[in-house]
Parts: structure tokens; C-alpha cells; sequence
């Protein structure tokens, strides 16, 4: 037996009269879509079945979309992506939608509201990629539940796949229960504007994290944007090409496990423990200002070996620290200074370098006092001497 499972609930009337098309744009380019599935109706009880046994949080009576380019009214069904392909989304929800195919996936948001009451807003169970785009002109968001019944699908847009955010639009992310946008693989972000308030971290992504532009902006509980690979050398490394980046974090504000590289961006960290964290990190560029209750930026060893230390080749960097056993910049390895201009505000301690410090060229301003050299304050002198000239 076959059933009719209208997806465009909103618009069936019109879509009925209309000969039972609806009109999508999923790239600012008109594409006629069916507005209603006739679908198997043990198939797609099948398909459902199939991803709950994927681990997700989903809901008896889910809704299987396999038509690309449709434009889908979200209702308080869930909502399961079963192929490849792009899918307009508009409407709102208090369940969920997954992702669960081998093929890639465009999910645009076009005026999207999902308040879950089961678990995560959206999960991608797997797919070759996964992108979410924020059409032009429109307002979304995203809230998870306080509770899960799986556990480690713990962010409110949970990826098992390579995770790419894009468009000109918005999208607010609330997270109840950890994090705010987490993926398994690879995240990017080249567009858009983002606001994460996150009890736990922000964005994170396992193997990278890639800033290419767009408007960010994250309040968390724990780290504001991390990566977790700490196994693999080339992975778990954070990259900010451009984009207004505002952090205000519980913990880390930015944070690689591995390599750290900034070509430019403005980048503010209102509060953090420590402002940026990596194995190792260079500034060639942007605006960057933190403030840190411990240290501003910290190179660290890490499990897999790399190199550590910290490089600064340009930009304007301001870094502000609060007192006690603090360091606004503090490398467990090197500390190289050959361009850009530096201010610090250090009670206690501006620079600490466990190897070599060296300044080659740039501007330096300690506690209001331009330097010529990097100071070495391990215990204390709030970073003066050191080559200082008035």
C-alpha cells in the first residue's frame, strides 16, 4: 500500500491548484519541485528504522524527502534526507532533521526555526559532505534539547561528515545540553553570519577548523572554537583567513590542537582563560585583540611532536592579562617577533619563552612602554627592561 506524505504542508492548498508543483530557489535560480511524495509506505518506515539504528535521536513517524532541489515546509516530524542532492528547508520544528546518505548534501535554511524537544536540531549521520547554506535575506535558528538519548551526538548541528557553512543569510545556534556546532571531520566557514551561545564549547570541528570570512560570534561556557584531533600531525589544526571573529569564552576562546595559522580576520576575545592555544601559531595578518585571565597566547607541546612555538610576522595583536602566574604571550618552545605591532598589558608577566626569544622586526609597546626586544619575566616585572626607550 501506498500513502501520500505531504511535505510543503503550508502551501498544499495553493500547491494543489497550482497542478500539485511549488516553485524552489535554491541558488537564486527558479526550480519547479514536487510539493507532495508518494511514498512506500513500509520503505519509509524501513528508511526510519534504518537511521534510528544509526544512533540518532529520532522520532517514530519521521518523513523521508528523496527529491532533490524540493523546497520542504518543516513540521513537528522529523525530517530524514535519505539521497543526494539540494534541499530548500523553510518553517519551523520541534523535532529534528537527518542527514543519511552516501552522496553530498546542500541543506539551504531559509527562515528555518528548530526548537528540538528530542535531541539535536540537525544530525548528519553520514553523507560525502554535508553544506548549509543561509539563503540570502533570511533568519534561522537552531536549539537543541537539555537531554539526549545518545549522548555523543552532543551539539545542536551535529555532523559525522565534512561540515561547510555558507550564504549571506543568519543562523542562531542555542545549545542546551554541550555544544553549539560540532563536526567529526572537516568544519568550514566562508560565509554568512553566525551567533553560537553555547553551554559548553562553541564550534568545534575534529580534524580542522577553516574561517574564510562571514560574521562569527560565540559565547560559551567552555572553548569558543576548537579542534580535538590531537593524534594526527596535519590534522587538528585551526586556519583564519579573514571574518569578524567575537569570542567571549569560559575557557580557551580559540583553541588547535595542533597548528594554529592566521592570515588575517578580526578576531576580539573578550574574556577567555587563555586567549589562543595551539602546538604551535603564526600571525602573518588581521586585527586581534584578547583579554585572558591566565595566558593571552600559549604555545603548548602536544601528543603528536610538532614543533612548538609562537611566530608573529604581521598584523596588529593587543593582548591583555590578568594578574597572578599570567604571560600575555608564552611559547614552551620559541618566541619570534619579525613584524606587525604588538601592545601588552601584563600585571605580571608580558612575554615567557622556554627556548629562544627573538624580536627581528615590528613594534613593540609593554605596559605602555615601546620596546625594542623581547622581555623575559618569568617571575614577575611586569615586562619591563629589556631594550626600552622612551
Amino acid at each position: 500500500m501506498s500513502i501520500t506524505r505531504l511535505i510543503a504542508v503550508a502551501s498544499v492548498a495553493a500547491a494543489l491548484a497550482a497542478g500539485c508543483t511549488a516553485s524552489t530557489d535554491a541558488s537564486d535560480s527558479a526550480t519547479e519541485a514536487t510539493a507532495a511524495q508518494t511514498l512506500d509506505e513500509s520503505a519509509a518506515d524501513s528508511a526510519a528504522d534504518d537511521a534510528m539504528s544509526d544512533g540518532g535521536d529520532l522520532a517514530p513517524g519521521a518523513v523521508t524527502a528523496s527529491v532533490t532541489g524540493e523546497t520542504i515546509e518543516l513540521g513537528d516530524e522529523q525530517l530524514i534526507i535519505d539521497q543526494g542532492g539540494t534541499f530548500v528547508l523553510t518553517g519551523s520544528s520541534s523535532s529534528s532533521v537527518v542527514v543519511n546518505t552516501d552522496e553530498a548534501v546542500v541543506l539551504v535554511l531559509d527562515g528555518v526555526d528548530i526548537v528540538s524537544t528530542t535531541g539535536a536540531a540537525i544530525v548528519v549521520e553520514q553523507a560525502d559532505d554535508v553544506t548549509i547554506e543561509l539563503a540570502a535575506g533570511s533568519e534561522n535558528r537552531l536549539e537543541d534539547a537539555s537531554t539526549r538519548s545518545d549522548e555523543e551526538i552532543n551539539a545542536v548541528l551535529y555532523s559525522e561528515s565534512d561540515l561547510t557553512l555558507t550564504g549571506s543569510g543568519s543562523l542562531t545556534v542555542v545549545a542546551n545540553y554541550e555544544d553549539g556546532i560540532a563536526t567529526k571531520d572537516d568544519l568550514e566557514i566562508v560565509s554568512g553570519t553566525i551567533v553560537v551561545t553555547a553551554v559548553d564549547d562553541g564550534i568545534r570541528g575534529r580534524d580542522s577548523i577553516t574561517l574564510v570570512d562571514g560574521v562569527i560570534s560565540v559565547v560559551s561556557g567552555g572553548d569558543g572554537l576548537k579542534t580535538t584531533n590531537e593524534e594526527e600531525a596535519d590534522r587538528g589544526n585551526v586556519h583564519i583567513v579573514g571574518g569578524t571573529i567575537t569570542v567571549d569564552s569560559g575557557d580557551d576562546a580559540i583553541k588547535a590542537q595542533t597548528t594554529m595559522v592566521i592570515d588575517g580576520g578580526t578576531i576580539t576575545v573578550a574574556n577567555s582563560v587563555e586567549g589562543l592555544e595551539a602546538n604551535n601559531i603564526t600571525i602573518n595578518g588581521g586585527d586581534i585583540s584578547i583579554y585572558a585571565t591566565d595566558d593571552g597566547i600559549n604555545a603548548v607541546a602536544g601528543e603528536v611532536g610538532l614543533d612548538v612555538f609562537i611566530t608573529v610576522n604581521g598584523g596588529s595583536i593587543a593582548v591583555e592579562v590578568g594578574s597572578g602566574d599570567t604571560d600575555a604571550f608564552d611559547s614552551n618552545g620559541d618566541l619570534t617577533i619579525n613584524g606587525g605591532d604588538i601592545t601588552v598589558t601584563a600585571p605580571t608577566s608580558s612575554f615567557d619563552a622556554d627556548g629562544s626569544a627573538v624580536m627581528e622586526g615590528g613594534t613593540l609597546v609593554v605596559n605602555g612602554q615601546q620596546l625594542t626586544s623581547i622581555p623575559q619575566s618569568r617571575q614577575g616585572g611586569g615586562g619591563g627592561g629589556g631594550g626600552g626607550r622612551p
